[in-house]
């Protein structure tokens, strides 16, 4: 949808494409995210707390998001609000690299304080 949108230029990455997710990982994707400067990165995220920042179960799919957050100007977390506190393994972001986190109006106002609190702009819908 966002190809055909007058305004907007589209990039997709290459790699290796993980059957769970469809994410592309590897060192393809992480070098192609290495020379480019990206006005606004949308990212997901398996976990977010005020204390870790954004995590993800998957080594591979961590580098590529770390990757992805370093070359943008504006990072915007689209997440659900059952995503708040549930720290995993690999961390790819703390929140003072993140702008704002969208979610679900079902996120309670105590993590939404703390996600305010460590630095992002927190928009419910």
């Amino acid at each position: 949808m966002l190809a055909t949108r007058p305004g907007i230029t589209l990039y997709l990455l290459g790699g290796r494409v993980r059957g769970v997710t469809a994410a592309a990982v590897g060192d393809w994707a992480v070098r192609a995210l290495a020379d480019i400067v990206a006005d606004v990165a949308v990212v997901g995220t398996n976990g977010i707390s005020a204390a870790r920042g954004l995590t993800t179960p998957d080594p591979e799919e961590a580098r590529v998001k770390r990757a992805m957050v370093d070359a943008a100007r504006r990072v915007v977390v689209a997440t659900d609000s059952s995503k708040a506190d549930d720290d995993h393994l690999h961390r790819f972001a703390s929140l003072d690299h993140v702008d704002v986190v969208v979610t679900d109006a079902d996120l309670a106002d105590d993590a939404a304080e703390e996600l305010r609190a460590a630095g992002p702009e927190v928009v419910t819908a």
